[in-house]
């Protein structure tokens, strides 16, 4: 399946390689195809200055002329190059054609397929949502939509259950508060609703192991620009733990074992009512309230086996305790960067109590 990228006359030469160069790095079914197009002004005068109006009819409101970006583009406008392109050189009808550009469009969308395997992804403005290179997230819109047309998600109705417009970290998130991109951009993932789509539309599972290498090479990129540039500043970042207990710091998810996570979360729910934190020789006096945690969040559903995990969490004889910690430890470390991480790790030596050391009102469970 060929996926063959276009641009408009303003989205520039060099970051156009720079998507295409990210995307050809990642091998799989999905093969990239960089296509230089000179677009005729009298075929297409609404991609040149000053703006000149075209009979097609829009999809919502039109913007105003700004010199800079020119007037807002029709979705129906944009989707006519890459039909032109489509049209000219007979490509399969299988192959996918996306333009890249700089031009906001009527719905001010960050991207958008139509039912001919047209995609259209805006380019600009990136740099509202994050300080890594535009073209991780234009590269991540581009296998987003590719995914969503096989997926078969015409209808972004709020009543179509794989399109989210609570966000969730998954592909599939609706982001009408567009700062809400950032969480699915940096959480690289796809939730089991969606994944039980895919299996369902027999959707080629190299395609999607593809797809995951190349979302989880933007995340990288963002977390990494991210941790690089607020290493030394003293930024407080909130927790946040969602209603499927999902952890959060900031908007970057802390993914843990079912373990780790029950031990997180744990300590957690002590912070809020005990500042001084709990020696590990005390820790068996809350096996209960640690099983409690685990039992919601293990996938075995067998009680002999949480039992044996808990118990053998908190047996001072054993070291299991202090190899969960020095883990979850190092998990958010390499999440966060170790300057920043170091208020919301485990803290406390083997004879200290341990505790987490950001303040309570940063500190927030979902109800």
């Amino acid at each position: 399946m060929r996926i063959y990228l276009l641009k408009t006359p303003e989205f520039s030469e060099e970051q156009f390689q720079n998507v295409y160069n990210f995307l050809k790095t990642f091998k799989g079914p999905l093969k990239f195809s960089k296509i230089n197009l000179d677009f005729d002004k009298e075929k297409f005068p609404f991609l040149f200055y000053p703006y000149i109006n075209t009979d097609y009819k829009s999809d919502g409101k039109k913007g105003n002329f700004k010199q800079e970006i020119g007037t807002i583009l029709r979705w129906k406008e944009i989707f006519s190059l890459s039909t032109y392109y489509r049209d000219t050189v007979k490509i399969n009808k299988n192959d996918f054609v996306i333009v890249l550009t700089d031009r906001r469009n009527e719905l001010n969308w960050f991207s958008k397929f139509d039912e001919k395997r047209n995609i259209f992804v805006h380019t600009s403005d990136w740099d509202a949502f994050t300080n890594a290179n535009p073209k991780y997230p234009i590269a991540y819109q581009i296998v987003e939509n590719v995914m969503q047309f096989l997926m078969k998600l015409e209808s972004q109705s709020p009543y179509n259950p794989y399109i989210h417009f609570q966000p969730t970290g998954c592909m599939n998130d609706f982001c009408q508060n567009k700062q809400e991109v950032i969480l699915k951009l940096q959480n690289a993932n796809i939730c089991e609703t969606c994944i039980a789509k895919i299996r369902h539309e027999n959707i080629d599972d190299k395609i999607v192991q593809q797809v995951f290498k190349i979302f989880d090479g933007v995340r990288n990129e963002l977390v990494y620009k991210n941790r690089t540039i607020e290493q030394n500043a003293d930024i407080k970042l909130a927790i946040t733990v969602t209603k499927k207990n999902e952890i959060f710091i900031g908007n970057l998810e802390i993914r843990l074992t079912p373990l780790r996570k029950t031990l997180y979360l744990f300590f957690l729910e002590n912070k809020l009512i005990n500042n001084h934190g709990i020696l590990f020789n005390d820790l068996g006096d809350f096996k209960i309230e640690l099983m409690n945690i685990y039992r919601k969040l293990a996938v075995e559903g067998e009680m002999d086996i949480l039992k044996t995990r808990i118990n053998a969490l908190v047996n001072p004889v054993e070291d299991r305790f202090s190899q969960e910690k020095s883990r979850i430890n190092s998990i958010i470390s390499d999440t966060l960067g170790k300057n920043i991480a170091k208020d919301y790790i485990l803290s406390g030596g083997r004879n200290e109590p341990s505790k987490i050391n950001i303040s309570n009102d940063l500190i927030k469970f979902q109800q």
